[in-house]
């Protein structure tokens, strides 16, 4: 377990919020370690990313644990990407932090991680067997040479349900910080916060540093835990200035784009799902030809523009007295007017009525939920469209084909 020290001064010249480049940090790193020379550009960003990401959380959400002696890390889920050259990279938190005299500690755990490893010494069924030196020859990347006489991360070999046991028994630290990249509670909630997993760590108040890899799964991340009875304190979400671009399927997990505290002021004895709301959430994605991952699209926060209101568009051939209402986005390129629940096409500059389709009724205009909470917004455009335009969708295209005769005849002389 860390030491708790009093709180002092943090330095304001912490690394991770004076240098806003990677160019600006890596020179700065280089400075301080010499060693580190060698490491070429992109795999210092993509070997050091992780920690400035954690770095850079705990200024932002929790200050507290940068004023710590020692400080214990666990990562939940880890990949092996967080465990090249064995985590030695985040041993350079402290410095991230203004704190080089810092002692940092940090576990990962992780099926995948494990499995990986596995396979890597023949198919053996866990990571026991394996010798400090198999690990390190397995994990080693080009910028082994600079980090060999770090501490190198201990990676814990059993499941996470196994975690609880060891920790009070003394086997593994107990964490002053848990840090999860895109953990999907939608699909893993009933696994990460079940009793014989993260949920007595909830229950001591001990911190999850959450990484999104966009503001979408963020939002539904955080609707995962609210439909279970978990409502974070602190619903701000910030892009993490060290996040870096997706590459493949795998670093996206890595890269976290937006950073956010899953922190409870009251956490429930016994966490139950709501259905409901989870099967709402589940169709409206299944809808938008998205999973609860969120993994069937390139730009998952393109959801997020579902519902919002596009003002005063100009619309042609809309009835008169029509024209200084709103426009709500519905999917697949319409929006409906929310003073008569007419339905348009979005053009570029314009919106086109579409006639053939019946109005939205007003009983159905009233139920929308408003701007400020994004998701129940865009399950409200989802279903909106289902219900009242997708079943006229061979209308819409006559329609479309009509009002496009209709201004083709009125461009010509």
């Amino acid at each position: 377990m860390s030491i708790s020290i009093p709180p002092i001064s943090l330095r304001p010249s912490a690394p991770v919020h004076q240098h806003r480049t990677w160019r600006h940090l890596q020179r700065a790193a280089v400075a301080a370690y010499p060693q580190l020379s060698v490491v070429t550009q992109a795999n210092f960003c993509s070997l050091m990313v992780p920690a400035a990401s954690v770095a850079v959380w705990i200024l932002q959400h929790a200050p507290r644990l940068a004023a710590r002696a020692e400080l214990s890390i666990l990562v939940v889920n880890a990949i092996e990407f967080q465990a090249l050259d064995r985590g030695r990279w985040f041993q350079f938190i402290p410095w991230l932090l203004g704190r080089p005299g810092m002692q940092v500690r940090v576990t990962l755990q992780g099926s995948a991680l494990c499995q990986s490893l596995a396979s890597a010494v023949g198919g053996r069924s866990d990571v026991a067997p394996l010798t400090e030196d198999a690990l390190d020859r397995h994990l080693r990347t080009r910028g082994w040479l600079a980090v060999n006489d770090l501490r190198p991360a201990e990676i814990f070999p059993g499941t996470l349900m196994e975690l609880p046991a060891n920790i009070a028994t003394g086997r593994q630290p107990t964490p002053d910080l848990c840090v999860l990249f895109s953990p999907a509670f939608s699909l893993h909630l009933d696994t990460l916060l079940a009793d014989d997993a993260l949920l007595p760590l909830v229950r001591r108040q001990i911190p999850l540093a959450i990484f999104s890899s966009s503001e979408a799964e963020q939002l539904v991340d955080d609707y995962a835990l609210e439909a279970h009875g978990l409502k974070p304190r602190d619903r701000e979400c910030w892009p993490n200035p060290w996040a870096l671009p997706n590459e493949t399927v795998e670093r996206s997990v890595v890269y976290g784009k937006m950073g956010w505290a899953a922190e409870f002021d009251v956490v429930p004895s016994s966490v139950m799902p709501d259905p409901m709301a989870l099967h709402d959430l589940s169709a409206a994605l299944d809808y938008l030809g998205l999973g609860l991952a969120l993994d069937g699209s390139d730009e998952p926060d393109a959801i997020m523009c579902l519902g919002e209101s596009l003002g005063t568009a100009p619309r042609e051939s809309a009835h008169e007295g029509d024209e200084g209402s709103a426009l709500l986005r519905l999917p697949q390129g319409v929006a409906v007017d929310t003073l008569n629940g007419a339905v348009y096409q979005l053009q570029d500059m314009t919106a086109l009525l579409l006639d053939m389709v019946p109005h939205v009724p007003a009983a159905v205009l009233e139920t929308f939920p408003g701007d400020d909470d994004v998701l129940q917004r865009v399950m409200w455009a989802v279903r909106v469209h289902r219900e009242h335009v997708s079943p006229f969708v061979g209308d819409v295209d006559d329609a479309l084909r009509s009002q496009f005769a209709k201004l083709s005849d009125t461009s010509e002389p």
